[in-house]
């Protein structure tokens, strides 16, 4: 009986060192073809066309999460800053139907006086410890008039710098432009006053677009979208902060 299990035993393990080899190839092929895919999506370029979920497609490239292009920068601030800086006494338009029939807009309170709600928007693009006071000064700048649609106040952009490097993830931009106040009772022409300043901006994590929110919400959320926040403003003619 032991001899014949002996036998046996004697016939499987050919049996088994030939599966085993077998396996054992086939685990090589199957490397093999995983290390020519890696390979093959090494080479690959980068996508530099994305589709948004609302149908655009916008251009693309690598980029290290502290790094945002000039282009990117300017805009930012002149979009933030013109969002910021017009006072039109009405709503900002959510929908096709608002943008025809604008509602009037009660404004936002701060400290006791009121800014707009634009402005109140905008205000999330600053940083944490510059929104408050930063919302405060503008609340003692913005004309009571401003809600009884007796005074409009348009920022005039005259020139937005390059943006200069000043470390990582931050950047200086210089910013010319004119605050016009147009009174209903008075000129016609307005009154510009200079509004030239250094805008500091610096990299942050872009704000996710989060659904079911409401149109607050997502302007909110749109402003925070581009990764940067403004985190100082000083005159054009001061400056040294880094």
């Amino acid at each position: 009986m032991v001899r014949l299990l002996q036998e046996r035993r004697k016939d499987i393990l050919p049996l088994f060192v030939l599966a085993t080899f077998i396996s054992q190839v086939f685990v090589i092929l199957l490397l093999m073809f995983q290390g020519t895919l890696i390979n093959q999506l090494s080479r690959k370029a980068p996508p530099t066309l994305v589709q948004l979920v609302d149908g655009q497609a916008v251009q693309v490239g690598p980029m290290d999460h502290l790094e945002r292009t000039p282009e990117i920068v300017r805009r930012f601030v002149g979009e933030t800053m013109s969002l910021m800086m017009n006072w039109s006494g009405t709503l900002p338009p959510e929908t096709v139907e608002e943008s025809k029939v604008p509602k009037p807009d009660p404004g936002v309170g701060i400290g006791g006086k009121r800014i707009a709600t634009a402005t109140w928007q905008a205000g999330f693009a600053l940083s944490e410890d510059f929104r408050r006071p930063f919302m405060e000064t503008l609340a003692q700048l913005t004309p009571p008039e401003v809600f009884g649609n007796g005074t409009q106040v348009v920022l005039v952009v005259r020139n937005i710098g390059n943006p200069e490097k000043i470390g990582e993830g931050r950047w200086r931009v210089a910013m010319v432009a004119n605050v016009v106040v147009f009174r209903k009772d008075q000129d016609s022409l307005g009154k510009a006053i200079p509004f030239n300043k250094d805008i500091y901006v610096r990299a942050v994590e872009a704000s996710p677009t989060l659904e079911n929110t409401t149109p607050l919400q997502k302007a909110i959320y749109r402003i925070r979208q581009s990764g940067l926040e403004i985190y100082a403003i000083r005159e054009l003619e001061q400056g040294g902060l880094q």
